[in-house]
């Protein structure tokens, strides 16, 4: 669990990726968009495949750093920031109710 984007972007970089260096993301356009939720989910945004506006989508950091979509999320892209932090929120709940009923 991490509590804040330099802890994930340091252990991506620990895991051996660079996910958050500063060319790969000037290549995708990318900005980090929210604070961690859950302690694994973020948002960022890009820009928009169409070549308008921004796209929003919700990341999920693994123990090991790995980052990745989280496709549980209407193929993990939305177009309003609010709605995506939203489904990070949603996915952070249901985590965290199978885990707390997994040791019920």
């Amino acid at each position: 669990m991490y509590s804040t984007m330099r802890e994930i972007a340091s252990a991506n970089a620990a895991y051996g990726h660079n996910w958050f260096s500063p060319d790969t993301m000037e290549t995708w356009g990318t900005q980090v968009e929210s604070d961690v939720i859950g302690g694994a989910w973020f948002v960022t945004s890009d820009k928009h495949w169409s070549g308008q506006g921004r796209a929003y989508t919700v990341r999920h950091a693994s123990d090991s750093g790995d980052v990745h979509t989280d496709r549980r999320t209407t193929a993990g892209q939305f177009d309003c920031l609010d709605d995506a932090i939203g489904a990070a929120h949603g996915l952070a709940r249901r985590v965290s109710v199978v885990c707390c009923t997994d040791e019920d």
